[in-house]
């Protein structure tokens, strides 16, 4: 019967075969013999005689027929059916169909149907897998990783299976290290099915593994018909492989080279060449790093407002954002975005009916549920039009879309297979591409490649030790970890060898898709994640960003290298991302191990760019491009037509030398400098640490340029230039400045970059030093123009106290000073003043700097009490508490006809009258002022209040001196300096000897669940500032936040200390002023909970465990704070973790929406926290007023 059968079919040209005989498929390149009765396929690479075997399929009780059964044959396919057991009590018969696609082509294509199509067929291995039996065999995969080599020897094999579905890139080869021979397994329906290492005997019953395809059901039954191409290459390993199916994939539409997307896209170039940032994403922090060099950068997060967002733009910046629509929340209200939807509703239901859950919290007290693809397009469009209506976004990050599996869903709202699950992912970038944002993704597969310009997670390797998707650093590298899903049982050896380790590391993905998409490494393994337990990994990632031409991901959160060693984040930058600038569009043409034990590697890219690398303990001696060289571990020499970079040893000691367009960068000598050329004639000058001498010479960045002179400018920590420095010239081409007492940024103009005036104020005298009110003050200062061009009739304003007493009028040539004189009346002025000169005050005058264009001093003018003709005398009692520069606020009423501008306070002499002016001010009905040095518990003081009358001439002006700095939403009081943004603070720093310290505060937020754990975002509705002067600066904000919370604080800021006073509209989380740290610190309060503030510990025994608290405090050695209740707090909230240092907070009484108080005293250091009980003891109880 079946011999009739075949007869039937038979082609004429083919020779009838009995039971016994192999069928044969063949072409110019392989020979393909089919054995039915035992199953066994065989594949002889007719180029160099290879034999391609495959074990006997595993034997049946159930089968007792030939394993195969042909049906029909021609002379480029063979069809047959096979009858497999997915399980004890299923048998699945499928119809193959073997093809040699090409008649030149050394390959295969398997096809698969089933003979019902709708009937349960389990999980049926396929054909069995073809055997490399060579002792340097290995598996090549990119399995959650840019690729690795695993040997087949290897036991236990470190993979048992993988995802078809999840492989990066959907194909497994095996490859002969010795040879390059080797196979490549092409899953061309990946969707449904998995890559099982099945285990093999060798020779000699060596233990080996070969792949072996399991297809997976759809929606239970096996549905489409699946297919698998096998291509076997006699040489080249694992390259070779790898551009076989990029031409492949280029066939299928996959390779969309960055030369298109551009087109389409010119935002995209702003990617090239930029680390991937996360943990600040203000405008201050761009503009430091752009100071520090930094040329350009993509920046996740919101900044303070819109406007701040188009000036980072405007720095040349990519702004991107975190987003997910997989991991979602109920919805409150109806309020749909992209993480709160409809439950259970738009949750993935699963075929056993129970909803598909996700994310779980490290602390897991918050699970996520899996909102079903099919909806994701319809969330993200109603969040796009939100969120880009208002932010000027140029890219997005989607988070998990393109890093998780493939699922099927049963709901029937919206069901889904596997193969719509993975269509959903274009649909949803889509979303954004079509809005022309650079778009990014989660880890990366192949066929996301269309749609997304960078991926998180293709340059880790997998196998972390840590909780890297929760963002926890490790401390060491044998630290456990016990948390969300039960206790982390990967070790720091495994990671060591899979995940960083260069013996096994090879760039597939890169090999295939480099100059489509842009890969770094995941967050949670970022180039500078290890910096406590491993800093020896930094520089071992970037080497590995240099040879594959990738970027570095870098944090700028309190524990990344910004802050924590920002030289460390600096050599990433520089080392790695101009190489990327100029390889972005390149195809990676090869990689190859150089020496036997890997450690040193070499790849070449399509501009003919060569990038040596020696992940060695030993270094490697090299000749390159000619030249001899000496690599140390992770030291490299890159050679292209646009970048020459080395970090190789001289004389024993590393030196980094980098050449590209417009960049310079060399620490030979011991002093890191860069030169970037911002444009011709504007050279940006980087000196990364003190140094007697900086030896630079320009043209190695700015060759347009050919002046012979030019004019240095010190920048300020946001690239703004300051002042004049003067330099000298050197040997032939270069220039020398110095000495440099710690890292800086300089700017350097000559020729077109001068072409701009610079007026500075220099020489300020003023005579007499120690004025009486009523004397004539003689100001002089000389003024110069630095810059390049002349000025005419710029105005020069001598003040006091910010107001223009006289005007003067100069006109400068280039290079050219001259000395303007003016002489002052103090008739109306007494005390402390400011007395300043200021060139061009109106900004009329375009300059090279506007920071050099003021020149102030402080004088101390006598004052003449007989000018006031008012006065009372009151006391001050101290109320049984040590006081301290102590700040009065009592209430006074000035009569009908006073001048609120001549109220001064003096200490009374001993005969009663005013003796030692003191800071004070009137700020309505409330007079404050200052009682100067200590005052003993038991002690009083006598004050003399002083007015006069409005027609008393000459009119007085205010009192002097004010804390606040309009133009930077600041305070810069004695104690401390304190900033604002979008309306919360988010700089505060102690100030010791007129000088102000590191901030060791990242914010001070109102903080809940529905408005934001650490951050506040939000539109400010009002910010008021309703008094300013010696004593006080009181600032009023109103600020509308998430979830219809509004709130409005009144803080008050004394010369130590500010007050906080607080409402809202609605309850949010009762933690309305919380604190989130940058600096490591000492945490206790008044019950004697201790904790150290350093990211790690979470609640530590703090939370909650302070009923009706009256104080906490947080120091160390340089900084220090109390927080002192003035009104009723229920706890403190404590939540120590991750990026949010600290979050402490006081945690308010429910029922209390208003009149919330609070007071922060700040301190230069401390070394315990005795000081904030005193603080407490002060301001709980005041000092008693009495007037005579």
């Amino acid at each position: 019967m079946k011999n009739s059968f075949l007869l039937l079919n038979l082609v004429s040209w083919v020779a009838l075969a009995t039971a016994a005989d192999p069928v044969v498929l063949e072409n110019r390149a392989l020979r393909v013999e089919i054995a039915p009765d035992n199953g066994r396929i065989s594949v002889r690479e007719k180029t160099s005689g290879r034999l391609w075997e495959q074990p006997a399929p595993e034997a049946s009780a159930a089968r007792r027929e030939a394993v195969y059964r042909v049906l029909k044959q021609s002379k480029t396919s063979i069809e047959t059916e096979r009858t497999f057991d997915p399980s004890k009590d299923l048998r699945v018969t499928l119809r193959l169909r073997f093809t040699l696609p090409s008649a030149n082509a050394p390959e295969l294509r398997v096809e698969a149907n089933a003979d019902d199509p709708k009937k349960p067929c389990g999980y049926p291995r396929f054909i069995e897998p073809f055997v490399l039996d060579a002792p340097h065999g290995v598996l090549v995969v990119a399995d959650y990783s840019n690729g690795h080599l695993y040997p087949l020897d290897l036991q236990p094999f470190p993979r048992g299976s993988f995802g078809g579905d999840r492989l990066d890139m959907p194909w497994v080869g095996l490859c002969d290290l010795d040879s390059g021979a080797g196979y490549l397994l092409l899953l061309e329906t990946s969707d449904d099915c998995d890559v099982r290492m099945q285990k093999v005997a060798g020779k000699g019953g060596r233990a080996l593994v070969a792949p072996q395809v399991i297809w997976r059901p759809q929606k239970e039954a096996f549905g489409y018909t699946r297919s698998v191409l096998y291509h076997f290459a006699t040489k080249g390993g694992h390259v070779a492989l790898c551009k076989r199916y990029r031409t492949y994939a280029k066939e299928q539409g996959l390779i969309v080279p960055f030369t298109e997307k551009l087109k389409k896209n010119p935002n995209l170039k702003q990617l090239f060449g930029a680390p991937d940032v996360w943990g600040d994403a203000t405008l201050a922090f761009a503009r430091e790093a752009k100071a520090a060099g930094v040329e350009k950068m993509l920046i996740h997060g919101k900044p303070a407002t819109p406007a701040d967002m188009r000036a980072i733009n405007d720095l040349g910046y990519l702004t991107s954002e975190y987003d997910n629509y997989t991991d979602i929340l109920q919805a409150k209200d109806g309020k749909l975005d992209s993480s709160h939807a409809n439950l259970p509703d738009d949750a993935v239901l699963k075929n056993d009916q129970q909803r598909m859950t996700a994310w779980l919290t490290w602390d897991k007290k918050t699970q996520y549920m899996k909102r079903c693809p099919m909806l994701w397009a319809d969330a993200a469009k109603r969040t796009a039009e939100k969120v880009l209506a208002e932010w000027p976004f140029i890219g997005r990050f989607i988070d998990v879309t393109t890093a998780e599996g493939m699922y099927e869903c049963y709901d029937p709202k919206h069901p889904m297979t596997r193969t719509q699950k993975r269509e959903c992912g274009p649909a949803l970038h889509r979303v954004f591409r079509d809005r022309k944002l650079v778009m990014g993704g989660e880890h990366g597969i192949w066929w996301c490649v269309p749609w997304v310009d960078y991926i998180e997670g293709m340059q880790s390797g997998g196998y972390a030790s840590w909780p890297a998707g929760h963002l926890i650093h490790p401390k060491t590298k044998d630290q456990e970890f016990e948390g969300a899903w039960g206790k982390l049982k990967t070790k720091w050896e495994t990671y060591a060898k899979w995940g960083i380790g260069h013996e096994s590391r090879v760039p597939l993905w890169e090999l295939v898709f480099h100059d489509c998409i842009v890969s770094t490494w995941y967050w949670g393994d970022a180039s500078d994640w290890l910096l406590d337990a491993a800093p020896e990994i930094t520089p071992k990632k970037d080497a590995f960003n240099i040879l594959y031409g990738t970027i570095p991901l870098l944090w700028a959160n309190k524990e990344g290298a910004w802050h924590k060693d920002r030289a460390v984040f600096l050599r990433t930058y520089r080392n790695t991302c101009k190489l990327h600038e100029t390889l972005a569009t390149a195809e990676l043409l090869s990689h190859e191990f150089v020496t036997s034990d890997r450690a040193v590697q070499r790849t070449q890219f399509s501009d003919s760019t060569v990038c040596l690398v020696n992940f060695g303990e030993k270094p490697y001696r090299a000749t390159v491009a000619g030249k001899a060289c000496e690599l140390p571990q992770n030291g490299w020499v890159v050679t292209g037509p646009k970048v020459q970079q080395s970090l190789v040893l001289e004389d024993g000691k590393p030196v980094t030398s980098i050449r590209a367009p417009g960049y310079a960068f060399s620490d030979r000598g011991g002093v890191p400098v860069t030169l970037v050329a911002e444009s011709e004639g504007w050279l940006r000058v980087t000196v990364g640490a003190s140094a007697a001498c900086v030896r630079l010479r320009p043209a190695d960045a700015d060759r347009a340029s050919k002046a012979t002179t030019g004019v240095l400018y010190r920048c300020d920590e946001q690239g703004q230039p300051l002042d004049v420095v003067e330099f000298r010239a050197g040997a032939v081409g270069e220039i020398e400045f110095g000495p440099v007492a710690a890292p800086a940024s300089f700017l350097l103009l000559r020729g077109k970059g001068m072409q701009q005036p610079d007026l500075r104020v220099s020489d300020m005298q003023i005579e007499p030093a120690a004025p009486k009110q009523g004397d004539k003050l003689r100001v002089s200062a000389t003024i110069s123009n630095y810059g390049g061009v002349p000025v005419s009739g710029a105005a020069v304003d001598f003040c006091v106290d910010g107001r223009a007493m006289s005007r003067a009028t100069v006109s400068l040539k280039s290079r050219a000073g001259t000395q303007v004189v003016a002489e002052l009346d103090t008739a109306a002025a007494d005390g402390v003043r400011i007395l300043s000169v200021v060139a061009d005050p109106a900004g009329k005058v375009k300059e090279l700097s506007k920071q050099n264009n003021h020149a102030e001093q402080t004088v101390q003018v006598a004052a003449d009490w007989s000018r006031w003709q008012h006065r009372k005398v009151l006391r001050v009692s101290a109320a049984g508490v040590a006081r301290e520069d102590e700040p009065v606020v009592v209430p006074f009423a000035l009569p009908a006809g006073a001048d609120t501008n001549s109220v001064r306070v003096a200490e009374a002499g001993p005969d009663g009258k005013p003796a030692k002016v003191v800071p004070a001010q009137l700020d309505g009905d409330k007079l404050c002022f200052i009682v100067p040095g200590s005052l003993s518990a038991d002690a009083s003081r006598k004050f003399v209040v002083l007015w006069r009358d409005k027609s008393a001439t000459p009119v007085s002006l205010p009192p002097g001196g004010s804390f606040w700095r309009a133009g930077q939403q600041a305070v810069v009081a004695p104690g401390y300096e304190a900033r604002f943004e979008n309306g919360a603070l988010t700089f505060l720093a102690a100030r010791k000897d007129g000088v102000t310290g590191k901030s060791f505060l990242k914010n001070l937020i109102l903080s809940s669940r529905e408005t934001g754990w650490n951050s506040e975002e939000g539109k400010v509705e009002k910010f008021d500032v309703e008094h300013i002067g010696p004593v006080r600066t009181v600032v009023r904000v109103r600020k509308a936040l998430k979830d219809g919370v509004v709130y409005e604080k009144r803080y008050t800021f004394f010369p130590q200390r500010f007050d906080v006073e607080i409402s809202v509209n609605k309850p949010a989380g009762y933690l309305y002023s919380r604190a989130h740290y940058l600096e490591r610190g000492t945490y206790a309060d008044n019950r004697g909970n201790t904790a150290i503030v350093d990211g790690h510990g979470d609640a530590e025994n703090v939370y909650g465990r302070n009923a009706k608290p009256k104080w906490y405090a947080v120091f160390a050695p340089d900084w220090a704070h109390s927080c002192v209740a003035l009104t009723s707090a229920e706890s403190v909230a404590y939540w120590d973790a991750g990026g949010s240092w600290g979050s402490i907070g006081f945690h308010t009484n429910a029922r209390q929406s208003s009149g919330i108080r609070m007071s922060y005293v700040i301190r230069p250091g401390a070394k315990d926290a005795g000081f904030a009980a005193e603080d407490s003891r002060r301001l709980t109880a005041p000092v008693t007023v009495a007037w005579d």
